[in-house]
């Protein structure tokens, strides 16, 4: 089973670009960035993106400020107040294009947050499609496990196909927000994998889990801290069943 991805760790580099292009990154976050950059294919196009904004920018003001230069030899010496009044067009002008280049890096830095987060919502739908999938085939193709011990009013199964196992889980409360601690074995009880709490909403459990061929049994417990050995009450206990010798 893959692993979840999780695209809020990334965030803090997408809001870091816009400021690196600006140069306004401390030295010691620039040196993060940077490291970053040499592993994120996404993260150095956005900089190319805004660096060539900021490039188009300058070359606009580089632009007008030719064409100024070129009038002023046109045309005549103007008195001191034409001259005045020169200056101020081209410090004004000077402030618009400022204000233009920050607002289109702000624009930018905006529509990468927002491409962010809808890539982000995608991952997390494809992942969830994904597994979904995966679950429905184990559920219909998987060897069903021998239920061992279950705590009263507990149903539920399980089922692995292909090295991957499917628990359903039923009758486990009615406690908003309850946790469970889910344990994978070997045969001499030795824990394989361990899994954080797992949220449990209208008394029903369902995990798809990735698990290697000497795990053979699962343990589901009622417990409010995951450690190393099962701990807490045994709500459902699975033994798989025996494989086929290979060959």
């Amino acid at each position: 089973m893959d692993q979840a991805r999780q695209p809020d760790g990334h965030r803090q580099f997408e809001d870091m670009a816009v400021t690196h292009v600006l140069g306004g990154l401390a030295e010691s976050r620039s040196r993060v960035f940077r490291a970053h950059l040499l592993d994120c294919f996404e993260c150095r196009a956005r900089v190319g993106e805004l660096r060539a904004i900021a490039s188009n920018l300058a070359d606009v003001e580089r632009v007008e400020r030719r064409q100024r230069a070129a009038k002023q030899l046109e045309t005549k010496p103007r008195d001191d107040d034409e001259d005045d009044d020169s200056d101020v067009y081209v410090e004004g002008t000077s402030r618009r294009l400022r204000l233009f280049f920050a607002l289109g890096l702000v624009a930018m830095g905006l529509l990468a947050s927002w491409n962010f987060l809808v890539r982000g919502q995608v991952a997390r739908l494809e992942e969830a499609l994904d597994q979904q999938e995966k679950a429905g085939v184990v559920r219909e193709l998987g060897a069903t496990w021998t239920s061992e011990q279950r705590a009263e009013g507990v149903v539920g199964t399980v089922k692995s196909y292909e090295g991957d196992i499917v628990a359903t889980l039923d009758g486990l409360g009615e406690v908003e927000n309850e946790v469970f601690g889910i344990y994978l074995l070997t045969a001499e009880d030795e824990t394989l994998d361990r899994r954080p709490l797992v949220r449990v909403n209208d008394g029903r459990l369902s995990v798809l889990l990735e698990a290697s061929p000497k795990v053979s049994r699962l343990l589901v417990t009622r417990s409010q801290e995951i450690t190393s050995d099962p701990s807490g009450l045994t709500v459902y206990d699975a033994v798989a069943p025996p494989q086929e010798p290979a060959g």
